[in-house]
């Protein structure tokens, strides 16, 4: 690798004796850059999650190594997809939810999932049901009497953690995505059509409170808000007018972007809404497509990027 530095640095380990590993760092434009603490703590973990290369006898040499671990599918991502979608019931579209992610070009990173719960939970189920291989699940509201429910799945081997917030909002989920350059925080939300004036303001104390947390931010969920003008971010009718225009200035005041412009609910004659709405606080959502909905849901899939690369990579195990 000509035009590649290498850099160099000492893990040790206690197993025994102390052991040393070599470990190539390159951005992917083959550009050389400087290694700060936060990379060599991020790559020391990496080692030590693959601690049994160093165990080796004889030990590889720093190249040999290298390849191991490359081996490993260790990769610089610049960007994570997402697959999200309002499934009104999940137990009988499990099957058809698979096809549609296996069918993407890329599997996604992460999964969103809303209204997962029937309508009316008649019977307890097991979170385990409804695991998907290479994934971890986060659940809110899993088969609780009056609650909708939301399901995401994250990659495993993408460092995430499911975030707590001090909110009565009925239905949301918060968790982050960890990188070296950024951490993304991601916050899914059900309103239901049925949700009262305590509940609305309830939502943008939540969106207040979300946007606080030091890092990039996303909220994406179905808002059940057809009278707002997505486009132009204004309200179309009279209906909750107070509190869509509160939703609104709370929008413009934390100067978010409003990315979904196509409707996302289609039921036969009905009018097409977009209900599904999708906000970030700069400029990284990138290549959003709303696809078909998953068998006999009414809304659409939106699919999209999040490129949260910053002027230092994110090194995580890449298991497209």
């Amino acid at each position: 690798c000509s035009g590649i530095q290498k850099t160099k640095f000492i893990v040790k380990t206690r197993l025994g004796r102390d052991k040393t590993a070599s470990v190539k760092l390159w951005n992917e434009n083959n550009d050389m850059e400087k290694v700060n603490s936060t990379k060599k703590m991020q790559v020391l973990e990496i080692i030590k999650n693959q601690k049994e290369l160093l165990n080796l006898n004889p030990r590889p040499t720093d190249d040999e190594l290298i390849t191991k671990i490359e081996k490993k599918e260790l990769k610089c991502l610049s960007s994570f997809s997402c697959f999200y979608t309002n499934l009104d019931s999940y137990s009988n579209k499990r099957d058809e939810l698979l096809s549609s992610v296996k069918s993407l070009e890329v599997l996604p990173t992460v999964i969103i999932l809303t209204e997962t719960n029937p309508k009316h939970v008649k019977f307890a189920a097991l979170e385990s049901e409804f695991d998907i291989s290479g994934y971890i699940m986060l659940t809110a509201g899993f088969y609780e009497i009056n609650r909708r429910g939301i399901i995401v799945y994250i990659f495993k081997d993408v460092k995430s953690n499911h975030i707590s917030l001090n909110n009565k909002f009925n239905e949301y989920l918060c968790f982050s995505l960890e990188g070296i350059s950024t951490c993304l925080f991601i916050m899914v939300v059900y309103r239901s059509p049925n949700s009262n004036a305590a509940n609305d303001q309830n939502l943008i104390d939540l969106i207040d409170e979300f946007l606080k947390l030091n890092g990039r931010h996303l909220i994406i969920g179905d808002f059940n808000l057809p009278g707002i003008d997505c486009g132009r971010m204004c309200v179309k009718n009279l209906v909750n007018m107070v509190f869509k225009d509160d939703l609104i200035d709370s929008i413009r005041d934390h100067h978010l972007i409003q990315h979904v412009q196509e409707p996302t609910r289609i039921r036969g004659m009905q009018e097409q809404n977009i209900l599904d709405l999708i906000f970030t606080d700069d400029e990284f959502l990138k290549n959003l497509k709303i696809g078909a909905p998953v068998a006999k849901s009414d809304h659409c899939t939106p699919v999209f990027e999040l490129q949260i690369k910053g002027n230092q990579k994110s090194f995580v195990k890449n298991v497209f």
